[in-house]
C-alpha cells in the first residue's frame, strides 16, 4: 500500500499528528512513542520512507546532530539517523521537520529535495510560540522556589518566543527585562512596558535576576557572563541548536542552568500537533 504520510520519531505531538491526519489520509508510523490504533506501524525507517509521499520528521529534527529525535528509545529509533533518512529521500518526496540544521538544508538543496522547516513558516512559528511560552512557564514554576509574581525575569532575545514569554510572565506579575539587538525591537518592547536593553549591555543586569530565559540560538551565556549570575538564579535555555548557554561551565561554577528543548511537544502536544496538521492540510490542498 502507498501512504500519503509517514510520521517518524519525535515526541508526543507526532502521535497526535498521525491521529489527526489518519482521519482523512493514509498514514504510516515509525518510531513514535504513541501509535494511534488506526495507524499501521513500520519498524524500519527505510521501508517507511519508501512507502510514503510525505515524510513528517520530528520537531526538532535532531537533538544530537546525528540521529532523528525520538522520545521512544529502542534499538530501531537509535538507528534512525539523518543520514539514513537522506539516503532514502528522492525529489518526489515532500519532507517536513522542525529545527533543521543548516548543513542538512544545504544538502537538500543540492540534491533538489523538497525539505521544509516548520519553524520557518510564520503561521506555525507564531502559533507555536504560545505553546513554548506556556511550557517555559511550567518549567519555571517547577524549578523556581519563589512566586513568578514579583520575580525579576530577564529574557534574552525578543523574537516570537521571547515576545510570547514576556507577555505571559508579565501578566503573572513578573518584572520583565529584555535584552535584544535591533533598535526597532527595543522600541517595540518599550511600548509594552518592559525594561529593554541592548544585548551588549546584558552583563549590567545579570546579577540581579531571579530567572533568566534565553531564546537566542548562539553562545550568549559563556564563562564571563555566568560568573556574574547569582547561584540562586534559575537559567532556562529554550533556544534551538543546543541553546546559548555553556552548560559545562555553568555546572563548574555551580549555576543552575537547564536546556529545555521541545516544550510544545512536552506540555501541549495535542494543540501543537493540531497546528501542524491544519497547516499541512492547507499546504497539500495548495499543491494539488
Amino acid at each position: 500500500m502507498r501512504y500519503e504520510y509517514a510520521v517518524i520519531g519525535g515526541d508526543e505531538r507526532q502521535g497526535y499528528l498521525a491521529e489527526f491526519l489518519a482521519g482523512s489520509h493514509r498514514v504510516i508510523a515509525c518510531g513514535l512513542c504513541r501509535v494511534p490504533e488506526s495507524v499501521p506501524e513500520e519498524v524500519s525507517l527505510e521501508r517507511a520512507i519508501r512507502q510514503a509521499d510525505c515524510i513528517l520528521a520530528p520537531v526538532p529534527l535532531t537533538s544530537d546532530g546525528t540521529t532523528l529525535y525520538a522520545l521512544k528509545k529502542t534499538e530501531e529509533t537509535k538507528a534512525m539517523t539523518i543520514g539514513a533518512m537522506f539516503q532514502e529521500l528522492t525529489p518526489s518526496h515532500r519532507v517536513y521537520a522542525g529545527g533543521i540544521p543548516r548543513e542538512w538544508m544545504l544538502l537538500a538543496r543540492r540534491r533538489q529535495l523538497h525539505l521544509t522547516d516548520y519553524m520557518k513558516i510564520e503561521e506555525i512559528a507564531w502559533r507555536n510560540a504560545v505553546s513554548t511560552a506556556e511550557g517555559t512557564l511550567a518549567e519555571a514554576i517547577g524549578r523556581c522556589p519563589d512566586h513568578i509574581e514579583g520575580s525579576r525575569c530577564l529574557i534574552l532575545g525578543f523574537g516570537r518566543c521571547g515576545m510570547a514569554i514576556a507577555r505571559l510572565f508579565a501578566r503573572l506579575g513578573a518584572k520583565i527585562t529584555v535584552c535584544a539587538r535591533r533598535r526597532d525591537v527595543l522600541c517595540q518592547g518599550e511600548m509594552y512596558g518592559y525594561e529593554m536593553r541592548q544585548i551588549r549591555d546584558m552583563e549590567e543586569v545579570l546579577s540581579c535576576q531571579d530567572l533568566i530565559i534565553n531564546t537566542i540560538p548562539a553562545r550568549v551565556l559563556g564563562r564571563e557572563q555566568l560568573e556574574k549570575i547569582s547561584p540562586q538564579t534559575e537559567i532556562l535555555d529554550i533556544a534551538g541548536q543546543g541553546g546559548g548557554t555553556d552548560f559545562a561551565e555553568a555546572s563548574r561554577l555551580g549555576r543552575s542552568a537547564v536546556l529545555c528543548p521541545g516544550l510544545p511537544g512536552k506540555y501541549s502536544p495535542r494543540a501543537s500537533a493540531r497546528i501542524l496538521a491544519d497547516w499541512l492540510e492547507n499546504e497539500q490542498n495548495a499543491i494539488k
